[in-house]
């Protein structure tokens, strides 16, 4: 009983406070809101009699779900470096390769590029070049 009251008490005094902090235009509407959970306040004996139940406005549950998004933005950022280096051996060089790289990821940036795998044949400036750019020495080919 002293639970019922006090959700009771509770949802009048929120009623009050809502009707006196809203702005005039929207008092017909918080009225109709506040005088609805007031109202379901003071059914709920008589809803749990019947065995009715009300949704709760509370979360069902305390815990959080964690989600690891590291292999994803891995792979985000792989395929971002990997279209660069397209890209770039195609203007610079006039190569259409494709191009795979192995990335070194620190909380969520790239750290280094460990390795790029190239399907072109050897060309030591197109090498220079991806040293230079990436600061990646282990350049390596898979031939066509």
């Amino acid at each position: 009983m002293e639970a019922y009251i006090t959700a009771v008490a509770a949802a009048a005094v929120m009623a009050a406070f809502a009707d006196n902090l809203v702005p005039p235009k929207w008092q017909r509407y918080i009225s109709l809101l506040t005088g609805a959970i007031l109202l379901l306040t003071l059914i709920s004996p008589l809803l749990k009699l019947r065995k009715i139940e009300l949704p709760s406005l509370t979360p069902q549950s305390d815990t959080a779900i964690e989600y690891d998004l590291s292999g994803e933005v891995e792979r985000e950022l792989s395929k971002r470096v990997e279209a660069d280096i397209r890209q770039r051996l195609l203007d610079e060089f006039n190569i259409n390769t494709s191009a795979r790289v192995n990335l070194s990821i620190s909380d969520g940036k790239i750290a280094g590029v460990n390795e790029i795998i190239l399907d072109c044949p050897e060309n030591s400036a197109v090498d220079a070049r991806l040293r230079e750019v990436y600061g990646c020495e282990n350049i390596l080919r898979r031939e066509k």
